[in-house]
């Protein structure tokens, strides 16, 4: 029995990037970086998450807001459908408080 193998054989595939903007507001008590935007970019699907403006808060506020650039890969799921998952999933890291997209996700690639 002959069998071929070909290492250079390759699967095409399509993956399409987006990137979407968000507001969050978040306890201050909680350290952004290592506490909440970390688990942020654990979720499945997330590619990169920045801060795009500093983190605003008034003194003795128990909120602070900040926008961030979310980089993410849907698939399987419509981007719609990824926004609705990512929604709760996000809603449910402890610290956030509120958590709203800025705008409509644009393809990046």
């Amino acid at each position: 029995m002959n069998v071929k193998l070909s290492i250079n054989e390759t699967k095409e595939s399509t993956v399409t990037l987006w990137a979407t903007r968000v507001l969050m507001t978040y306890d201050p008590r909680r350290n952004l970086t290592t506490e909440i935007l970390n688990n942020i970019r654990a979720l499945q699907g997330i590619t990169i998450v920045n801060i795009e403006a500093s983190p605003a808060n008034a003194p003795n506020s128990t909120s602070a807001i900040v926008e961030l650039k979310i980089k993410l890969i849907p698939s399987p799921m419509s981007i719609e459908g990824f926004h609705r998952f990512l929604f709760a999933k996000i809603q449910s890291i402890r610290g956030i408080r509120s958590f709203k997209f800025i705008g409509q996700p644009k393809k990046i690639i």
